[in-house]
């Protein structure tokens, strides 16, 4: 192995093995944690991305190559596609900004053939992302959480139970259902915390909020909404058990 690449493989330290594969040209692949990290050498420029070993092979760009239809093609096609969408190039536009044969992009957004990581580097400079961004996971279009697998806190010295809606708590949206008891509050005192705002909508039962100096009494279809960074607390004022759905942005519990 040429020494600029062993110094190479030092310097992404706890990922490099002995299971390196390393080919000396412009579309060298190495696998340094197998179904986790694809190192990309392309001219000297290192760049570590997930990755599973399938994509560990390389296929030259030919357009009578073999007819390869794994999921990881498939889905690396598709995100050329949607790139190429999103710039509203069609194929002749990228074909020719990159120097690429237009048949050969669209076997590859179908699936059927593989470019090589410097073919790829051609489209991104077009598409003007890094050779990387290919083979990022798709982002989720939702995250689902079931009812039965609610986060839930249960806070019995407040008479308070709080189930949460939304699955990351360091997303930018927490939304939860929070029951109070007969007497229930959100905190002994009035409290404040860091996010920028909150609202509070009553389904059932009878809830006073109080925010700073003002008191609002919300029956069921009522709902208010303040800065969080106020000193508030709410209240069950009524007889039986007020059902609520909190909404803050951003999460801070």
């Amino acid at each position: 192995m040429a020494d600029d690449v062993k110094q190479d493989l030092t310097d992404i330290g706890q990922y490099a093995s002995t299971h390196a594969r390393v080919k000396l040209d412009s579309r060298s692949v190495v696998p340094v944690k197998p179904a986790t990290i694809c190192v990309l050498l392309l001219d000297r420029q290192i760049e570590a991305i997930p990755c599973s070993p399938e994509h560990y092979r390389d296929v030259s760009d030919t357009e009578d190559g073999d007819d390869l239809t794994t999921s990881v093609e498939i889905e690396l096609g598709e995100r050329i596609r949607g790139l190429r969408s999103e710039r509203k190039f069609s194929l002749r536009d990228l074909a020719e900004r990159s120097g690429l044969t237009a048949s050969f992009i669209s076997q590859v957004e179908r699936g059927r053939a593989i470019p090589s990581i410097a073919s790829l580097g051609r489209l991104g400079t077009v598409l003007g992302v890094p050779v990387g961004r290919f083979f990022e996971p798709a982002p989720a279009t939702g995250q689902l959480v079931r009812r039965d697998e609610r986060r839930t806190i249960v806070l019995r010295g407040l008479g308070e139970i709080d189930e949460y809606v939304t699955a990351d708590p360091a997303g930018k949206l927490q939304v939860a259902i929070t029951t109070f008891e007969v007497g229930g509050r959100s905190a002994e005192v009035s409290f404040v915390h860091e996010s920028d705002e909150e609202c509070v909508l009553v389904l059932e039962g009878r809830l006073e909020v109080v925010v700073g100096g003002d008191r609002y009494v919300l029956e069921p279809g009522d709902a208010v909404t303040y800065s969080p960074q106020t000193p508030h607390v709410a209240r069950n004022i009524g007889s039986s058990p007020a059902r609520t759905i909190f909404v803050i942005t951003p999460p801070s519990f």
